[in-house]
């Protein structure tokens, strides 16, 4: 029974205890709020015109700045566990001393005073228990439980309102306010049983700004990035300015009205008591039930627009209503019926929904947040009201309904804009929530005088790395302006600057390092630099081959091979004749480190016509001499290297050089690649492997080829995808449908997996297994990830990936809210319903609509083994074989027999053991 009130109500089990007590907290809370403003309100209209309301609004938003502004103060100095009992005592405390002072005074502006409290310990009793509870959940839990916590105060008014007619008779006005009290006391008992729990124990870090000592310009707009600390808080703050704005000008236009229907405070009292308690039982089943299932299926903005959409409907059918009857009470009922609604869908939808809003921030710019909605913009949108409505009763005389009604229309308006400017920013919201990192900074312009002139003052005693990125800056714009850097960076005491400064000279031909690498050759000392030096004179200068002659023919290997490079390199005909003669006698030679050196002079040239002496070297005897030959086929990147290089992957020889040899080769190598994955001669590893080949080779046709391989080989499919993940895949509209198929079908294995795992709970030998699906359903969830990222925003999927795979509470949540905003509703819910966090029985509860099928044992152990439904892992496979060890049935051997063919070596071996077992 109680699992099924908690499904009613959308709560998880782990979660019902923390609710429960949140609910009664704001329960009683809630109640003495409304007793309260009963009585306070029923004693001001009984002494004052309505026409006073606007001198109320605008005190109590007096009232209210000085009460947020304290408030933020404290809240800064004090933690949640002290500053939720203060601020509830104080609340109390107010009510009791208010109760005293009706007692003792006769002045009736007193109840002025009174009745503008109300605003004050309204403001307070949400910011402390919103702050609290905004602390306690994620995102996502906030959208399925901020309904059902502050529900407490819904009942609580219902039963404050309509207590009052009673009680009234018993207590009197000035006694209500005592049993107010009391009721806000009282809630302290669950706050304290909270705090007793620990989970209360919450480290908030809040920003302080740092005074400057000199004073600054600060532009308007860094003053309201620093008041509002947050562009979300800051235009959430605005929307509820308009909403705060609408609901007090629709409240004064009824107010404005019973207040001639009624004549005595316990009247007054009565009725305003009857009319809130009908609206709080419309609050109270929106709210439990509908509120948290509404923002799923509706989302923040959906959700956000219902109330001011209805209020539409009433303002034209007021605007529109003097075409059909001049009778004035319609007028009243219709300005009644709008507050209700107001009321209503604020505190059971749109407050929920705007807390929800601030919790993908910190803990400490949600606690502020609320502070500055509740305590700044709140009150600042009472004061805008009053003194509006204060002008308006002024110009016209008196409460012009109509004139309202046009005031209202255009709020809305506003109202509506603002809606889906702040959806818009939520979603960016939460983009920046699940990736923190940021780069900050500007590409130099390296055509300035000024950063050339700074470049060239610390390139020559700067630090190693940093000599380094200038070197490598200017490469990217290299001029003849540049050539000075490069000569001062020659001079630099560190070898491996002096070593990046040969080599930008030599590919960018800066003649005028000769001098510098000529004395670099003639001392010698220096044998890290000299065969680069080598190679670059040869390449400056290939004219003078002649001279160059020595170094082709040095029994130093490096600087041969260096100047042979730098000969081949420099183009100069003599030159190429000279090191070519010399390359050949290396490649025929006897000895194997000159057919190395052959090999890899061949490759460091690039040509790909120099391909035919490799196809010699890689059959080679000498397995030093094979891999030089292999490394070099992928620098020379011809055609007719491919087969012999995949020949000696299917012979498992050099597997890690061949596969990066092939993809440096990159499309070239892509018919042959797709042949032999397709082909059956390859292992399940090695057709893993060339998938993410192809992958890392990463270009458009590659991705291509990997689309198609995804239904050739359903086997394979997620490590296809982690390879279309690593070309930055999208769907084209030929195959989005396809792979929307892929992500239902992938949906519907992991909800039967989950099944699966419910019913195998029940056999205590399972364990392995249910183990081993766990790990299925992770698999499951990131090939969705990646076919969402293929389909969808794929920045933000893949922002979500990370968050699963930091795997913090929070971050998951934030995770959870982009696909559901992101991916379509069919498909989201689904996938939201399989992988937030609950227990098996409540995932099952939630998903039974998709599931239907009876189960059992040897099904589950059928369907995992003969790859029908989904292809399992073969992990998976494994540990379902090897759960059937204590199994006795006929089935078993059918099992056996079905993997007895099966290429995996985990398979037969498992298979094996358990025949022994039987034997």
């Amino acid at each position: 029974m109680k699992n099924k009130i908690l499904h009613l109500f959308n709560i998880r089990q782990e979660e019902a205890w923390l609710v429960n007590n949140l609910f009664w907290l704001q329960f009683f809370q809630g109640a003495g709020v409304a007793i309260f403003n009963t009585v306070a309100f029923a004693l001001f209209l009984q002494h004052f015109a309505v026409h006073e309301l606007p001198k109320v609004y605008l005190f109590s938003a007096l009232l209210l700045f000085i009460t947020g502004f304290a408030y933020s103060k404290v809240e800064h100095a004090l933690s949640i566990n002290k500053l939720v009992p203060l601020v509830i005592v104080f609340i109390g405390l107010s009510i009791f001393a208010f109760y005293a002072l009706y007692q003792n005074s006769e002045n009736v502006w007193f109840l002025f005073l009174m009745f503008s409290w109300y605003y004050v310990i309204y403001l307070l009793s949400n910011l402390e228990f919103w702050g609290l509870a905004a602390l306690q959940f994620d995102i996502r839990q906030s959208k399925r439980l901020f309904g059902m916590i502050g529900a407490g105060d819904i009942p609580a008014k219902l039963i404050g309102y309509s207590a009052v007619p009673a009680l009234i008779k018993i207590f009197s006005s000035s006694g209500m306010l005592v049993v107010a009290g009391g009721s806000i006391l009282i809630s302290l008992i669950f706050f304290f049983r909270l705090q007793r729990s620990g989970i209360l124990t919450v480290h908030v870090a809040h920003t302080h700004q740092h005074h400057r000592a000199h004073k600054v310009t600060v532009s308007w707009q860094e003053m309201l990035k620093g008041f509002f600390g947050n562009r979300m808080i800051a235009l959430v703050a605005f929307l509820s300015f308009i909403i705060v704005t609408c609901v007090t000008i629709i409240s004064f236009s009824f107010y404005s009205e019973i207040k001639h229907q009624m004549k005595t405070d316990v009247q007054l009292a009565s009725f305003i008591a009857a009319f809130y308690a009908g609206g709080r039982i419309l609050a109270i089943f929106i709210r439990l039930i509908l509120t948290g299932r509404l923002t799923n299926v509706l989302g923040t903005r959906g959700s956000l627009l219902i109330s001011p959409i209805i209020l539409f409907v009433f303002l034209f059918a007021i605007i529109a209503l003097p075409l059909f009857t001049e009778n004035h009470s319609a007028l009243l009922y219709l300005f009644g019926m709008m507050m209700i609604i107001t009321e209503v869908l604020k505190t059971s939808l749109q407050d929920p929904v705007f807390l929800s809003l601030m919790q993908p921030l910190s803990s400490s710019l949600r606690l502020k947040g609320h502070t500055i909605v509740k305590g700044v913009m709140d009150p600042f949108a009472l004061a805008f009201s009053g003194f509006m409505l204060y002008s308006l009763i002024k110009l016209s005389g008196g409460v012009d309904l109509y004139l309202l009604s046009y005031l209202l229309f255009t709020l809305l308006i506003v109202w509506v804009i603002m809606i889906f400017v702040v959806d818009r920013q939520y979603v960016q919201t939460l983009v920046t929530a699940l990736d923190k990192r940021y780069s900050i900074g500007q590409e130099m312009d390296m055509n300035s005088e000024q950063t050339l002139a700074v470049l060239k003052s610390k390139i020559s005693d700067c630090k190693q790395g940093e000599a380094i990125y200038i070197l490598n800056l200017i490469e990217k714009q290299y001029a003849e302006d540049k050539e000075e850097i490069v000569l001062k960076a020659l001079e630099h005491p560190m070898t491996e600057v002096r070593m990046e400064a040969i080599k930008l000279a030599e590919r960018k031909k800066v003649y005028a390092a000769l001098p510098y690498i000529e004395k670099i050759i003639a001392a010698g000392t220096e044998t890290g630099l000299l065969p680069e030096a080598v190679k670059a004179k040869c390449m400056l200068l290939p004219d003078e081959s002649e001279n160059l002659d020595v170094y082709v023919k040095d029994a130093d290997q490096r600087l041969m091979k260096s100047a042979i490079i730098g000969l081949m390199t420099s183009g100069g005909i003599g030159a190429v004749v000279t090191a070519g003669q010399r390359l050949l006698q290396l490649i025929s030679s006897v000895d194997s480190k000159e057919r190395k050196m052959g090999a890899e002079i061949i490759g460091e040239l690039g040509v790909d016509s120099f391909y035919k002496p490799l196809l010699t070297l890689l059959k080679d005897e000498d397995v030093a001499v094979q891999k030089a030959a292999i490394i070099a086929c992928g620098s020379v990147r011809n055609a007719r290297t491919v087969p012999p290089l995949l020949d000696l992957f299917l012979q498992k020889k050099h597997e890690g050089i061949i596969l990066d040899a092939l993809r440096h080769i990159g499309n070239i190598a892509l018919p042959q690649l797709e042949s032999t994955l397709t082909g059956t001669s390859l292992s399940r590893q090695q057709k893993t492997k060339l998938i993410l080949l192809l992958g890392k080779i990463g270009t458009a046709e590659v991705s291509e080829i990997l689309d198609k391989l995804v239904w050739k080989l359903p086997s394979f499919q997620i490590d296809i995808f982690h390879a279309l993940h690593l070309c930055a895949f999208k769907t084209n509209p030929h195959n989005r449908e396809g792979h929307i198929a892929l992500m239902n079908q992938y949906t519907t294995s992991a909800i039967a997996i989950i099944f699966m795992i419910q019913e195998l709970e029940k056999n205590s030998t399972a364990q392995l297994l249910i183990d081993a699906l766990y790990l299925e359903l992770q698999e499951i969830r990131n090939a969705l990830l990646l076919l969402f990222s293929f389909t969808y925003n794929r920045e933000m999927m893949m922002k979500a990936r990370s968050a699963f795979q930091f795997n913090k509470k929070e971050s998951i949540a934030n995770a959870f809210e982009v696909i559901e905003i992101e991916v379509p509703k069919e498909i989201a819910q689904k996938f939201i319903r399989i992988y937030e966090p609950a227990s098996i029985a409540e995932k099952c509860a939630g998903l039974r609509e998709y599931f239907k099928q009876p189960l059992s044992y040897p099904g589950i152990i059928d369907t995992i083994l003969s790859n029908k439904k989904h292809p399992f892992h073969r992990w998976t496979k494994a540990t379902a074989l090897h759960s059937t060890l204590y199994y006795r049935s006929p089935e078993k051997q059918n099992w056996l027999n079905a993997v007895k063919d099966d290429s995996d070596i985990l398979l037969l071996e498992v298979a094996q053991k358990i025949k022994s077992e039987l034997n």
